[in-house]
């Protein structure tokens, strides 16, 4: 709502004050991190995450839209405030200095990737001196730096780009999460690369368990991410993933994005109790704590704003100017007590008045400066006296009207 603060001193100054709409978030997609974030054809966002976040801004009634980009991009636009929140960031105490994070919705490991003819890559001591090949500013991008896994760390714009390079003899292997890497290969149809540490009983055993000695800590815990400080919006996609796991919404979305994983007999939601269950329990308690924590502080900043608003109202209460606050109806706010004094009514029965009836007109003052302020959102400063105004005979001298627009609450 907009406000029209006049201050009168025979003199009268106004300053406005707006409430603004809640705008879109604004979220991207990186290019292929499946299933959880894809591109599709139409170069839309999708993917599990991307429909998890989509999902949990809309129960926190939020308006969402998504682009795609490179991940290091991405990453730095959340990260500098472009963008509002990302729907896939993997958790670290490094990357928590510049992000918050949600409760986590997914815990899975990573792996390493070779091509099937190499025999000398066995365990995480072996890639030491080995050309490895991961995604610039992905989590496994800062695994392999921070543990010094490899001394010789090649970059891609994105997982795809890294697979095709290793399918056609170049560099020795790639670091990534398993599950993703497993799903780039079956879209690639490569048939020469494999997953150190496969087993023979398919996908789900190797995708979900650690891999042990190979990757030792390469855990990855899933979450939304907003920039640094954003804690009532943290607070409602926290709610809104709460909610979804609670409705069924999560079920629905871990069905359709991973139901490749319904092989060797054993159900989706085993999966989902052997590998969630967990992460439920401290997305839950991690959501209380979040709830806590925003209450203190929003109870803190109440009182804090409660003492301001206390002490602005003696400011204003105890100056000889005379001031009052008009919405865009050119009714009355509020007042202070000079303002009260020199048109002579009681506040309980002067809010809502007119400001042209408070005066104790029939109609408003010709050139109305707060009118032309209201149309054009610009300055406006006016003389009023009985010259120029046959109404305001009633008082003697005259009065300079100071409008100025502007935004608050």
């Amino acid at each position: 709502m907009k406000y029209f603060l006049a201050i009168l001193l025979l003199l009268l100054t106004a300053t406005c004050f707006c409430f603004s709409s809640e705008k879109t978030l604004k979220s991207a997609s990186e290019f292929d991190y499946p299933p959880f974030c894809i591109v599709t054809k139409e170069g839309k966002a999708d993917g599990f995450s991307v429909e998890l976040l989509r999902s949990a801004a809309e129960i926190a009634k939020m308006n969402i839209e998504f682009k795609v980009g490179p991940w290091a991009e991405l990453k730095k636009e959340l990260r500098e405030g472009k963008l509002d929140a990302l729907p896939l960031v993997s958790y670290s105490k490094e990357r928590a200095e510049y992000f918050d994070f949600s409760a986590p919705y997914l815990v899975l490991y990573g792996g390493v990737f070779t091509r099937k003819d190499n025999n000398t890559i066995q365990t995480e001591d072996d890639l030491k001196n080995a050309e490895v090949i991961v995604m610039e500013g992905d989590t496994a991008d800062e695994f392999v730096r921070k543990n010094h896994i490899s001394n010789k760390i090649i970059t891609t714009k994105s997982y795809e780009e890294a697979f095709k390079l290793l399918a056609e003899g170049k560099h020795d292997a790639v670091v990534v999460q398993k599950l993703v890497g497993l799903l780039i290969c079956k879209k690639l149809k490569l048939k020469n690369i494999k997953l150190i540490g496969q087993s023979e009983k398919g996908i789900i055993k190797d995708a979900l368990k650690p891999l042990g000695r190979e990757l030792k800590g390469f855990e990855q815990k899933f979450c939304f991410a907003v920039t640094k400080g954003r804690h009532e919006l943290l607070a409602k996609l926290n709610e809104g993933l709460l909610v979804s796991v609670n409705n069924g919404t999560y079920d629905r979305l871990f069905d359709k994005w991973f139901a490749f994983l319904d092989e060797d007999n054993v159900s989706v939601l085993y999966i989902f109790k052997v590998t969630l269950i967990t992460v439920a329990i401290v997305s839950l308690f991690l959501f209380v704590i979040a709830v806590i924590v925003l209450k203190k502080q929003v109870k803190s900043r109440t009182i804090e704003l409660a003492r301001s608003k206390a002490q602005l109202q003696t400011i204003l209460d105890n100056t000889d100017a005379i001031i009052a606050m008009y919405d865009t109806n050119s009714r009355l706010v509020w007042g202070n007590k000079a303002f009260f004094g020199y048109i002579g009514k009681k506040p309980a029965n002067s809010i809502g008045s007119k400001c042209w009836e408070l005066w104790g007109f029939e109609r408003c003052c010709n050139n109305c400066p707060v009118i032309d302020t209201l149309k054009n959102g610009t300055f406006s400063m006016k003389e009023l006296s009985p010259d120029n105004q046959k109404i305001l005979a009633f008082k003697p001298g005259s009065v300079a009207y100071k409008i100025s627009p502007g935004k608050g609450c």
